[in-house]
């Protein structure tokens, strides 16, 4: 791509190649720029981010080499991580160790058949634990809801049935 500086200016310029070169993709010590993920088809910036931010700060990944050998995949079934995710970790593998998606699914197989990512996460601890504290959280929700309900009706029923005007109460 030719950037001539008199048309778009110096800045702009220097931006745009800063951006090219700036790896989009860190798993540890291993860093992917959008030319490297781009070369093998992958043009998920956003979710390489992502993945980028979950194995470098929460999972604390060395390197792909350490992901690939030593994390299995239901350890990746983390809130904000899906198959989008899974699919650029898939090209940082290939890029960097010649292996596949799929050798990476085959090397941590256990005695079940995993069926897509989806089923990871469903059957993780984190998922389960989630859905729980949500269910939790509708019946707090709806028990909440109930005595507010229960105060408002009490509160119109003393104001209806209290007089509006003490001079026609003292009448009758």
């Amino acid at each position: 791509m030719q950037l001539p500086d008199h048309i778009l200016g110096k800045n702009a310029v220097q931006t745009i190649k800063d951006r090219i070169q700036a790896p989009v993709l860190v798993i540890g010590s291993d860093k992917f720029t959008r030319g490297h993920l781009a070369s093998l088809n992958c043009f998920n910036f956003l979710a390489a981010a992502t993945l980028s931010n979950v194995l470098t700060h929460h999972l604390k990944v060395k390197n792909v080499s350490d992901l690939f050998y030593n994390f299995a995949p239901s350890t990746l079934a983390l809130p904000g991580l899906g198959v989008i995710s899974l699919a650029t970790l898939g090209a940082a593998f290939e890029q960097r160790l010649g292996k596949t998606l799929s050798d990476y699914i085959d090397r941590h197989r256990g005695e079940h058949d995993v069926v897509t990512f989806a089923t990871i996460k469903a059957q993780s601890a984190d998922s389960k634990a989630e859905k729980l504290a949500k269910k939790e959280e509708r019946k707090r929700k709806r028990s909440r809801n109930r005595q507010a309900h229960e105060h408002r009706v009490k509160r119109f029923v003393e104001r209806a049935t209290k007089p509006t005007n003490p001079a026609t109460q003292e009448k009758a």
